[in-house]
């Protein structure tokens, strides 16, 4: 019996990888912020797992957990729980 392949196809450059890391995404020069949770992370970007991301805007500072650096994030894709971002 042949498989059915997935008709979505992959747009990352390279594979992902899964995390669970705390991630502070931070808008309107450090005067809002929301809180989340990295779930899987590729070379260019990573999917955030949020309550509600209706008040995400679509470019932000992003902090994850155990890291130094604050990354410059686009958002690529979005649902009603989680977003997808290319980290800058």
């Amino acid at each position: 019996m042949d498989t059915v392949s997935n008709p979505i196809s992959e747009r990352r450059d390279g594979p992902r990888q899964r995390v669970l890391k705390g991630a502070k995404i931070s808008f309107n020069n450090g005067y809002g912020a929301l809180e989340g949770i990295v779930r899987n992370a590729s070379d260019g970007g990573v999917k955030i797992a949020l309550g509600d991301t209706f008040a995400v805007p679509g470019a932000f500072d992003l902090l994850i957990s155990g890291e130094e650096t604050k990354h410059k994030a686009r958002v690529c894709w979005r649902n009603t729980r989680e977003v997808g971002v290319a980290l800058d």
